[in-house]
């Protein structure tokens, strides 16, 4: 559902899971990146759907997954990303700087990203680049963390500096959509969908 951006379907689907099992850590996470992507697509792509979103929920159910474990670094990283859309960057760097060194490089790219992303709008821009520089030295193939680092580097007047970037990223045929971090953040639980599928279909015919 998250793929075909059918939020609305994929909040009941979520609630009901909720009401027959309970508030599970899987449940509580599925319940704040509908109300997550259904808002950031609703407001920020002009994206219509019966189902808007609210990103006070998305952020309530992702505390509340980090006190029943403090150590799930999607819920973190979704977190910060979430403070940072709602204009709390503040909290946001606090949030993401708690995703350590150690973590998958997916998610300690998205949050070097994020990071930046909440600076940036703090109006903090040589910070920004810090972290975009970070993102770009854990997956340096991902457009989004190239792009934005040329954007930092445009408005902090390194102009030669940005287009390298931009002729870089563009440049590169290698780099694919979905080997980027960003893309598959943004599809939600889409890309997990077909694997977990043939997981529970193997499991069945045994």
């Amino acid at each position: 559902m998250h793929a075909q951006r059918n939020y609305a379907q994929a909040m009941i689907a979520a609630n009901r899971a909720r009401q027959t099992c309970g508030d599970q850590p899987e449940f509580l996470l599925a319940a704040g990146v509908t109300n997550e992507l259904a808002w950031a697509w609703e407001h920020e792509e002009g994206f219509r759907s019966p189902f808007d979103g609210s990103l006070n929920d998305a952020e309530k159910l992702y505390a509340r997954l980090l006190t029943l474990g403090p150590a799930s670094i999607e819920a973190r990283v979704r977190l910060g990303r979430v403070q940072t859309l709602r204009g709390d960057t503040a909290s946001a760097v606090r949030t993401l700087r708690e995703v350590p060194d150690s973590a998958d490089p997916v998610f300690l790219f998205l949050a070097r990203l994020f990071e930046g992303d909440a600076l940036e709008r703090q109006g903090n821009v040589a910070e920004a680049r810090k972290q975009y520089e970070a993102a770009v030295t854990i997956i340096p193939r991902a457009q989004s963390a190239q792009v934005a680092l040329a954007y930092a580097q445009y408005q902090d007047g390194a102009r030669v500096d940005a287009a390298g970037h931009v002729r870089e990223t563009t440049g590169d045929r290698r780099a694919t959509d979905d080997g980027d971090p960003w893309f598959w953040y943004s599809m939600g639980f889409g890309p997990l969908a077909h694997p977990e599928l043939a997981a529970l279909r193997a499991l069945v015919r045994r």
